[in-house]
């Protein structure tokens, strides 16, 4: 009798157990669904994100850095303020897909500009396979009025210099280029020529302003977790000033 009392709890507790397990099993596999649906179905930010190319793809100049047929388009042209010369964005349209999503993006590859006198076209870059995430055209501030309430010598002269933020190197090894990626900071003539590197190794560019000695002041955080601020000169676009300050550190001196 007792023997059997045994057997009889001991099958009771492997049902138990057996339908603890299952219950468990279900719960786990409503929860991965759940989370697979919410992050299908959720809205991304792919504005700016890109297969990165492949060492490969470069060497041998290939424009198709998604996997597709990838060709760059103008987006509209329009005048640079004081210059008789048009600017237009040359985009493409890449997709990223993993696992199971795919989606597609336009993003801004490259400059090209037309000189109105000479009848001419050139690139900023005259490449394929880098981002560029922002541009500014640079110029002294508008007129305006001294002291007194004449009027100062600065008028209004036309614009200096374009400021561009370039993504180009997959900086954090996830296989693409994104905002996440180191960024470099350069320069070049409004009618994009000369192009010059300020600074490589940015974090993230914080903003600008242009002095009325023709000097801008850019803001930036570099990779090593520093804000700096670049004066540069736009005459000749040499880097006269870079003022770094840490969170934290003590003030200098």
């Amino acid at each position: 009798m007792t023997s059997k009392m045994f057997f009889r709890w001991l099958w009771r507790f492997n049902a138990v157990a057996i339908a603890s397990v299952a219950l468990m099993a279900l719960a786990y596999g409503a929860l991965a669904g759940v989370f697979i649906a919410r992050d299908v179905l959720k809205i991304r930010n792919v504005a700016g994100v890109a297969p990165a190319r492949s060492p490969e793809q470069t060497q041998a100049g290939k424009t198709d850095v998604s996997g597709n047929e990838s060709t760059l388009v103008p987006s509209g042209f329009s005048r640079i303020p004081g210059h008789d010369t048009l600017w237009s964005a040359l985009r493409s349209r890449d997709r990223m897909t993993t696992s199971y999503y795919s989606k597609e993006a336009t993003n801004t590859r490259d400059y090209v500009f037309y000189d109105m006198a000479a009848g001419t076209y050139h690139r900023l870059l005259d490449r394929d396979d880098a981002l560029i995430t922002s541009t500014a055209f640079l110029a002294p501030p508008l007129a305006g009025t001294d002291a007194q309430g004449a009027a100062s010598a600065w008028s209004n002269p036309a614009t200096a210099a374009l400021l561009i933020t370039i993504i180009d190197k997959d900086s954090n090894g996830d296989g693409r280029l994104s905002d996440s990626d180191d960024k470099t900071i350069a320069i070049a003539t409004p009618g994009g020529s000369g192009l010059k590197t300020l600074l490589t190794g940015v974090d993230e560019f914080l903003g600008h302003t242009v002095s009325r000695d023709g000097t801008a002041t850019l803001m930036l955080r570099d990779h090593a977790g520093r804000t700096r601020a670049l004066r540069v000169v736009l005459s000749n676009f040499k880097v006269d000033r870079d003022d770094a300050y840490t969170v934290g550190a003590p003030p200098p001196g």
